[in-house]
């Protein structure tokens, strides 16, 4: 029809490093009532994985289990990302984030032993999804969505005036504009997000 779609590069709502930093607080302070360590733990884990690497929202979901390596409990971690075509690279997380990851799947490994033995004991960390439901179902990145629209709308939350605009984006734009800002060079931003051209990294700055 004669019309082009946007990317997912296009969209204009980014968060600088100062609310992402309000974000990622809210997410580890959020109340703990039932069901509390599904969602406190998974959702600091995937705000603080789009955050530090600038992940995708899909890339986020499409992390598996065997995608985390980290050589030593107080050591930082890599994930392997992949990317838009297949194409995979690595991200870096230190040793904050990593033990936030893996407080998370210590709660999946509990959670999914009731509730998903079949799952958990059965299928390979390759088949298994990093962060996912309690079914063990993998999340969407439509879901992605709404942990940081609900997590940036709590009550009392310096953010709740765009919460409802916020998405996953956003902080994929932070680190875009934060590390621009520190001056990395921007070939190795462009490498660090997956984007095939610099001239689409050029947008953030």
């Amino acid at each position: 029809a004669g019309l082009t779609g946007q990317s997912d590069d296009d969209d204009q709502l980014y968060l600088d490093v100062a609310q992402t930093r309000q974000l990622l607080a809210l997410a580890r302070n959020a109340p703990t009532p039932r069901r509390s360590a599904l969602y406190r733990e998974r959702d600091l884990a995937v705000l603080e994985v789009l955050a530090v690497t600038g992940a995708r929202a899909s890339e986020v979901t499409g992390l598996d289990l065997a995608g985390l390596q980290r050589p030593a409990p107080s050591s930082s971690a890599a994930l392997r990302i992949v990317g838009t075509g297949g194409k995979v690279r690595p991200a870096q997380t230190d040793a904050h984030v990593a033990n936030d990851i893996e407080a998370w799947i210590a709660v999946r490994a509990d959670m999914l032993h009731r509730r998903a033995p079949v799952l958990a004991v059965q299928a390979s960390p390759e088949e298994q999804p990093l962060f996912c439901t309690r079914t063990g179902t993998r999340l969407s990145p439509g879901y992605l969505g709404d942990i940081i629209k609900r997590v940036a709308s709590a009550d009392g939350s310096p953010l709740a005036g765009i919460a409802s605009e916020l998405h996953p984006h956003a902080l994929r734009g932070a680190f875009v504009t934060a590390a621009l800002d520190a001056g990395i060079p921007i070939e190795e931003v462009a490498a660090a997000v997956g984007h095939a051209h610099i001239s689409t990294t050029l947008r953030y700055d």
